[in-house]
């Protein structure tokens, strides 16, 4: 993640690019927690943003297979009734 922040790239996030331009710096930061810390957390903001919907598609996914489950199950007991 170091190296990529020090030069320009782009960055494509669904069929859109983007160019990054690099932080031009004569600083290194001493260790990684200095300045890695906020990328760190603005790329998993990110990566959750863009993997929501895919998360909430998946949930509903499950949740209507358990529910055609339970049906299933239910089934030989309301012709019992």
């Amino acid at each position: 993640m170091d190296i990529l922040l020090k030069n320009d790239f782009h960055l494509v996030i669904n069929n859109s690019t983007y160019h990054v331009q690099s932080l031009q710096t004569d600083k290194q930061p001493t260790n990684e927690s200095n300045g890695m810390d906020p990328v760190k957390s603005l790329v998993h903001d990110l990566y959750s943003a863009l993997h929501l919907e895919e998360y909430h598609l998946n949930k509903e996914q499950e949740l209507i297979q358990r529910i055609e489950a339970l049906k299933e199950e239910l089934l030989p007991l309301e012709q019992a009734v």
